[in-house]
């Protein structure tokens, strides 16, 4: 999965293959989940995912 968990579910969602709905399913528990950070920080999804969060488990 890339840093843009936009990008993996809508390359999920057009890809097809069989693994594609899971895929899609963890690309959007990770938006869900970026967005609860992001309120809760009160800032944008968008700068969530210009830091280096991946090693930090979000």
């Amino acid at each position: 999965m890339s840093n843009n968990p936009y990008k993996d579910y809508y390359d999920a969602i057009n890809g097809g293959g069989e693994w594609a709905y899971v895929d899609a399913e963890k690309a959007s528990e990770r938006i869900k989940e970026l967005e609860e950070i992001a309120s809760l920080n009160n800032c944008s999804v968008e700068s969530l995912l210009d830091e280096p969060w991946e090693g930090m488990g979000f």
